[in-house]
């Protein structure tokens, strides 16, 4: 089906959107965004919930969110995620870690949060 999805991806030139977004439009006709419009949506959106968190973690998030602008979901489904450069600059997976939401959460919302 993912080649499928692909291949519909680009004969409507709509590589620059998430798989999710091809859906969407294929499914209920909304408008495809593209990766980089929700990343920019998910910092936008989302001040307020990463104000929750200490300042090296709301950073860690948001280059966990711009990750998603480079190569959509797949990118933060990778086991790679915590070894970019942005990651790690702000701290890693250790600035998920003590935190009152266990990791995994924070980046399966941080998913959820980018594709709403």
């Amino acid at each position: 089906m993912a080649r499928a999805l692909r291949l519909i991806q680009e004969l409507e030139d709509e590589q620059e959107c998430d798989l999710f977004d091809v859906l969407a439009e294929l499914g209920y006709g909304m408008p495809p965004k593209s990766r980089m419009e929700r990343v920019g949506a998910f910092t936008y959106k989302n001040k307020q919930w990463l104000r929750e968190f200490p300042e090296r973690t709301s950073k860690v998030l948001v280059y966990i969110a711009s990750q998603f602008g480079k190569g959509g979901i797949e990118e933060l489904e990778t086991n790679t995620l915590f070894d970019k450069t942005d990651v790690v600059a702000g701290g890693g997976f250790d600035a998920l870690v003590g935190l009152n939401r266990e990791p995994d959460v924070l980046i399966h919302e941080t998913k959820m949060r980018l594709l709403a």
